[in-house]
């Protein structure tokens, strides 16, 4: 039963890796069954490392297209909307799934090639502006608010049934708020993983929880240095047991994101557990005992008039814990005040003393994800 999972060694990302290094095999060890037999295959984003490999046989696809339709389906996705997806992220298990997932409820995906840079929505508004989308994708607020802010347009002039915009990344408060007032309509997010293809879909009377497909995954969060389950309503290292895989059933993987759990019914009404994600363990540093996460800097950070959307970065020391949150921001303009009273603000709201650098905009690099951490001797 459950209640066996404690006895049972953990996986993690280090342990496919390295089997991967010794033996020369891309699944890293782990497939269980013969290539022959993957519909598919996917690989991760590649946050804390070198990318893993994983696939799908056709019944763990349509089992993934049965999980990634009702998290959709509870965000807002309808039978007619078309959803501007993005073509390009179609190497990522969550793309895939949610992809189907949307097939399944009735939607039509276009797969567009929106590469996840900063010239994303000039793309988008040139050459789709005829497309009547109920749905986007928003991935890179840094680069793609600036450009909405400079348009003599809005939005929804020219998308004017645009329902919601959803993505699947960590979401602060600040970044919600400076969305919808880009876009003028709600924002609705999911947690998506493509590592297990996990999913889950934010509650609108809860937010920022997600509601979690409890009959498909065990979700464990546990202490990430003891690796004993944590109490609940306290932060722990979330670990995934796959219930339904045929190619890749990973038991209690490691997904090296911090959460918090609840587990009464909802006042939705539904009674799977809820999630919120803190963040992930590879953008946090430890200053003085207190774990600090990139979106705790990013809310107080983005709340400040002269500082939204300001690419910014995390310096973790090579040994923890640090003394010092010292954090910077991509802005040619950056008054040495400005940078005194944002340490003064990171101090108050997370009670770490803290330093704010201005460097020059551009050399805080980005590719799907920004560079959110730079770890130093």
């Amino acid at each position: 039963s459950a209640a066996d999972l404690p006895k049972l060694p953990v996986l993690e990302k280090r342990h496919l890796r390295e089997f991967r290094d010794r033996h020369g095999d891309p699944f890293g060890g782990a497939a269980c069954v013969p290539t022959s037999q993957l519909l598919m295959a996917n690989h991760s984003t590649g946050t804390s490392g070198k990318p893993t490999l994983f696939g799908l046989t056709r019944r763990d696809y349509e089992t993934i297209g049965d999980v990634y339709a009702r998290v959709l389906y509870s965000i807002g996705f309808r039978s007619g909307y078309c959803w501007g997806a993005n073509g390009i992220l179609r190497w990522h298990g969550y793309q895939v799934a949610a992809e189907y997932g949307a097939q399944k409820i009735g939607v039509v995906p276009f797969l567009m090639a929106r590469p996840p840079r900063g010239d994303t929505l000039p793309g988008l508004f040139e050459d789709w502006g005829d497309c009547d989308f109920n749905v986007l994708g928003h991935y890179q607020p840094e680069f793609e608010i600036p450009y909405l802010r400079s348009r003599p347009f809005k939005p929804l002039e020219i998308f004017p049934n645009l329902r919601f915009i959803t993505t699947g990344v960590d979401l602060s408060d600040a970044r919600r708020r400076i969305i919808e007032e880009a876009w003028g309509v709600p924002f609705r997010n999911t947690y998506g993983s493509g590592d297990q293809y996990l999913a889950g879909g934010e509650c609108e009377l809860d937010q920022p929880y997600f509601h979690m497909p409890e009959d498909r995954y065990l979700l464990e969060l546990l202490d990430p240095d003891t690796r004993e389950p944590v109490p609940p309503g306290q932060p722990g290292e979330l670990h995934v047991t796959n219930l339904w895989a045929e190619a890749f059933p990973f038991i209690r993987y490691r997904m090296e994101d911090i959460a918090v759990a609840k587990y009464e019914t909802c006042a939705c009404g539904r009674t799977a557990m809820r999630l919120r994600i803190l963040g992930r363990l590879a953008w946090s540093v430890d200053v003085g005992g207190r774990r600090v996460f990139n979106s705790e800097v990013e809310d107080v950070l983005w709340s400040h008039p002269e500082l939204e959307v300001v690419p910014y970065q995390l310096v973790r020391r090579t040994r923890q814990p640090q003394d010092l949150l010292q954090v910077r921001l991509a802005k040619n303009d950056g008054r040495p005040e400005l940078a005194e009273e944002a340490a003064r603000l990171l101090e108050r709201r997370l009670g770490v003393p803290a330093q704010v650098d201005f460097l020059e905009e551009g050399s805080i690099k980005h590719g799907l994800k920004m560079q959110r951490l730079a770890v130093v001797d």
